[in-house]
C-alpha cells in the first residue's frame, strides 16, 4: 500500500487553499451562511424551550424541542454536504477556475450526505458499546472494591477511546475525494486506502487542521470569557442540581454569543474547507495512483 507524504501533503493542501482561496469562498458562502443561520435559530429555539421546559416541568415540549434540533442536523449535514462536494471537486481537479456562487443538490451531494450519515452511525454504535464496556466494568470495579480491577476499567477505557479515534481517522480522512472521485459511498475505500498511514494522517492533520482549532479555542475564550469555562470545569464535580445550572447558566451566555461564535466559524470556514479537504484530495490521488481522477 502507497504511503502518505506527509511533508507534500501538507505543503500542497495550504497552496491550494491559499491560490484557490477566492473560488474556496464563492463556493462554499452561500450554504455556509444559510448553515449558520440555521444553526443560530436552531440553538436559540432549543435553549429556551429546554431551559422553559425544565423549569415548568413539561417533558413533552423538551423532546419536541430535541426532535427539531434532530431534524437541523440532518439538514445542516445536508448543507455541509454541498459544500464538501464543491471544494473536494476542486481540490481533485474535477472542477477548475474561479466561483462566485455555488448551491447544488443531486447525486453527489446526496452520496456525500449519505457517506456523512453512514459515518456518524459507525462512531455511534462504536461509542455506545464503550460507554457501555467502560460504565459496566466502573460499576464492578467500584462493588468489589479491587484494584486491579480498578486499572482494568481504567486501561480499558483508554483503549477504548484510542480505539474509536483511530477506526475514525481510518474511515474519515480520504471518505470525500473517495465518495466524488468513485461515485460511491467511500467508507471502506478509506478504510483499505489509509492502512499503514494512520500516524501519518494524524500528523497532517495536526499541521493543517490543528493551528485552526488553536485559533478557534482562542476566540471563543475571548468572545465567551473565563466565566464560561470556569463554570463548565466547575460542572464536573459538581451534585446532579448544580449541574442543571450551571447547564443553564452556560446556554444563555453561549446564545448572548451566539452572533459572534457563528461569525468566527464563517471567517474560518474557507480555510478549514481548503486544508482539510485539499490535503485529503491529494493524498487520494497519491494512494491511487491506478485510477488517476485528473
Amino acid at each position: 500500500m502507497n504511503k502518505i507524504p506527509v511533508g507534500d501533503t501538507i505543503a500542497h493542501a495550504y497552496k491550494f487553499t491559499f491560490e484557490n482561496l477566492g473560488a474556496i469562498i464563492g463556493l462554499i458562502w452561500l450554504p455556509t451562511i444559510l448553515n449558520a443561520v440555521g444553526t443560530f435559530f436552531a440553538q436559540t429555539y432549543y435553549s429556551a424551550t429546554v431551559t422553559a421546559a425544565m423549569m415548568q416541568t413539561r417533558p413533552a415540549e423538551a423532546g419536541q424541542a430535541a426532535l427539531s434540533m434532530i431534524a437541523w442536523s440532518l439538514l445542516s449535514l445536508l448543507l455541509t454536504a454541498i459544500i464538501v462536494g464543491a471544494v473536494t471537486r476542486q481540490a481533485l481537479g474535477l472542477r477548475k477556475g474561479p466561483a462566485f456562487i455555488h448551491f447544488s443538490l443531486g447525486q453527489q451531494e446526496f452520496r456525500i450526505f449519505g457517506a456523512e450519515l453512514a459515518l456518524g452511525a459507525i462512531l455511534a454504535l462504536f461509542v455506545m458499546f464503550y460507554f457501555i464496556g467502560v460504565v459496566t466494568l466502573a460499576g464492578l470495579a467500584m462493588k468489589s472494591a479491587a484494584r486491579p480491577l480498578a486499572i482494568v476499567a481504567v486501561l480499558a477505557a483508554l483503549g477504548g477511546g484510542c480505539a474509536i479515534f483511530y477506526v475514525m481517522v481510518r474511515l474519515s480522512f480520504l471518505l470525500f475525494p473517495a465518495t466524488v472521485a468513485e461515485n460511491k459511498l467511500g467508507l471502506s475505500r478509506s478504510w483499505t486506502l489509509t492502512r499503514g498511514n494512520f500516524w501519518r494522517i494524524v500528523a497532517i492533520g495536526l499541521a493543517t487542521v490543528g493551528p485552526l482549532v488553536v485559533v478557534v479555542l482562542v476566540g471563543e475564550y475571548v468572545i465567551l470569557g473565563p466565566g464560561y469555562f470556569q463554570l463548565l470545569f466547575s460542572a464536573v464535580s459538581a451534585d446532579a442540581a448544580t449541574q442543571a445550572k450551571m447547564s443553564d447558566m452556560q446556554s444563555s451566555m453561549m446564545s448572548a454569543h451566539m452572533p459572534a461564535i457563528l461569525g468566527l466559524s464563517l471567517l474560518m470556514a474557507p480555510f478549514n474547507a481548503g486544508l482539510a479537504l485539499g490535503a485529503a484530495s491529494f493524498a487520494y490521488r497519491v494512494v491511487t495512483p491506478a485510477k488517476p481522477v485528473l
